[in-house]
């Protein structure tokens, strides 16, 4: 019969239990970590590849809105199926920003798993200019850029008449003191709630403003605008006497003709 080789402390093939235990540990960890590799592989090119992680979905936040307007929508509908990590806001906000000069602010936000946001911030159209017997107009907002043209006879928007309108490009800032002067007094006003019927600036910066009724009140585009409103407010609430037609706010005394 043959004999078992047994170690000195009777362990067959010379190992401990306890060298043989830490072999089968070795073992089991080296299975797991290459279990682990191998998951962890087929979990990203899963993620990768499945539509799981791609934009399927386009919010907009515009103008108090929840949805897209044509505009953005074109734009970004460019962007469904793209993967989310993969998406380069920066690209889509300048393509925006370009196509609508209205817009002074764009933030497009990606969001897990499959939603790309789109928050826009609007300029407001504050007035129109157009020179006289031109029934077309530039819109502008309170800054003076320039947002758009629409015609006088169906816009809503304060009428600035000019005598010259340089050709500006939509997009650009209008650079004319006394134009710049004219929106600034339509703040005023409308912060104000003092109603009107037309502005017209005049070359020499005499701004002309119609009111209700027919009267004409003259500013001075160079001087402080706040306080020639302040003195048509009093002059409109504690004149002792109607047989006026102009109002002349340039001087420091306004005068009455």
């Amino acid at each position: 019969m043959r004999k078992r080789r047994l170690d000195a402390t009777g362990s067959r093939y010379g190992l401990s239990s306890r060298r043989r235990k830490r072999y089968y540990i070795i073992g089991v960890g080296n299975v797991f970590r290459r279990f682990l590799v191998m998951t962890t592989i087929f979990l990203v090119g899963y993620l990768w590849w499945s539509p799981w992680l791609r934009i399927q979905t386009i919010e907009c936040k515009e103008a108090g809105k929840s949805e897209c307007s044509e505009v953005v929508w074109a734009e970004a509908k460019q962007y469904l199926g793209h993967h989310t990590f993969l998406l380069k806001p920066e690209a889509l906000e300048e393509r925006l920003l370009s196509v609508n000069p209205r817009f002074t602010k764009v933030a497009v936000e990606p969001q897990l798993p499959q939603t790309l946001v789109v928050n826009i911030n609007y300029s407001q159209a504050a007035a129109m200019l157009v020179t006289s017997g031109n029934e077309q107009g530039l819109v502008v907002d309170e800054t003076g850029k320039v947002v758009g043209m629409e015609k006088s006879s169906t816009s809503q928007l304060p009428i600035i008449t000019v005598p010259v309108l340089d050709e500006v490009v939509i997009g650009n800032t209008i650079k004319e003191p006394t134009h710049l002067a004219a929106l600034v007094l339509i703040q005023e006003l409308n912060e104000r709630l003092m109603t009107f019927e037309h502005l017209e600036v005049v070359v020499n910066g005499e701004i002309r403003l119609r009111l209700p009724g027919g009267k004409i009140a003259i500013f001075s585009a160079g001087s402080d605008l706040s306080r020639q409103v302040t003195s048509l407010q009093l002059i409109l609430t504690k004149a002792t006497i109607d047989k006026y037609r102009e109002i002349d706010l340039r001087f420091e005394h306004p005068v009455l003709r």
